[in-house]
């Protein structure tokens, strides 16, 4: 009896502080009526609610015809299919939103062709036309082959000058040397003890680059399949790595947010082309002016003028 009076004023008590004119709390006397007025207040809260009614899908009858001389030939049997939506292609009045201009006659298939018309051969430009090559077409490509053997994600890849081998770097820390031809695995090459991010085969030497996460940049030489030379200086991860076309310069660009220029013979520091505000994740070099360009996080790419090691244009890239 003392507990059934305990619970009595705890739930008279919890009336009064949480009710508040709202639905009425149960008690042990009038459970049944709680219920009853609780349901009601729930279906008048959803009385607008109403199931709405599946949707019709508009249906077009196709009569088919049999070939044979029978008498069911005679008979049109109707089946009933969903109405195709159409296709639609450009028109007059919306080629004029477009910079180019594509008519399909077909769609592009292994046995159909495009038709491209003079409109799109040219490109629309603020400051003019600028004219520009035809795209050939060609049949759609297939997937050849699917090479498999790293223990993690794939972050770099290089060929070599000859086509004959490409090398994959990949966060299990190895770089894998595989076979063009038949997709074989030659050779697995260990040494770094982060992600590797960037691979690249010198034209001139033969010397293959690689520049990891743990701020080293390694020059492996492919007749020992050994490292001959380590590149010391980046403050974190190296990202990317650019070899010089017709110079024996190296040039490597990472989160510290500066690309470093390295001479291959004696390893030494040539320039550090420091002025980017994020990461410096693609690093490109050309045999002419500007030597060196190298694109950023931040949203810039830097045009570098390699003898005084400065920048020449700066570009911002509007999102």
């Amino acid at each position: 009896m003392e507990m059934e009076d305990d619970l009595r004023l705890n739930l008279k008590r919890s009336r009064l502080l949480f009710n508040n004119g709202g639905v009425p709390l149960a008690s042990m006397e009038d459970c049944p009526a709680a219920k009853t007025t609780a349901i009601s207040a729930r279906m008048a809260r959803y009385a607008r609610v109403r199931n709405m009614e599946a949707p019709k899908l508009k249906k077009k009858k196709i009569k088919s015809s049999s070939s044979s001389s029978s008498s069911s030939s005679s008979n049109n049997s109707t089946t009933d299919a969903p109405e195709a939506i159409p296709t639609v292609l450009p028109t007059a009045s919306s080629s004029s939103a477009s910079s180019t201009e594509l008519s399909l006659v077909q769609p592009i298939g292994a046995d159909t062709k495009a038709t491209i018309t003079e409109n799109a051969k040219r490109v629309r430009h603020q400051h003019g036309t600028v004219s520009f090559d035809a795209p050939v077409w060609h049949p759609p490509w297939k997937l050849m082959r699917v090479i498999s053997g790293h223990l993690g994600w794939v972050r770099s890849i290089a060929f070599s000058p000859d086509n004959d081998w490409f090398c994959t770097g990949s966060v299990d820390r190895t770089i894998k040397i595989w076979d063009v031809a038949s997709g074989a695995l030659r050779l697995t090459l260990t040494g770094h003890i982060n992600t590797v991010r960037g691979l690249k085969v010198s034209d001139r030497h033969p010397y293959l680059f690689s520049c990891s996460e743990d701020r080293t940049v390694k020059q492996w030489d492919l007749n020992t399949n050994s490292v001959v030379r380590h590149y010391h200086g980046h403050l974190s991860g190296v990202f990317c790595v650019e070899t010089h076309p017709k110079l024996d310069i190296l040039v490597s660009g990472g989160r510290d947010s500066c690309a470093r220029v390295w001479d291959m013979r004696t390893k030494r520091e040539i320039h550090v082309l420091g002025g980017h505000e994020d990461a410096v994740g693609t690093v490109l070099c050309s045999a002419t002016d500007p030597q060196v360009i190298t694109g950023s996080y931040d949203g810039t790419i830097k045009l570098w003028d390699l003898r005084q090691g400065r920048a020449m244009v700066r570009s911002k890239l509007k999102n």
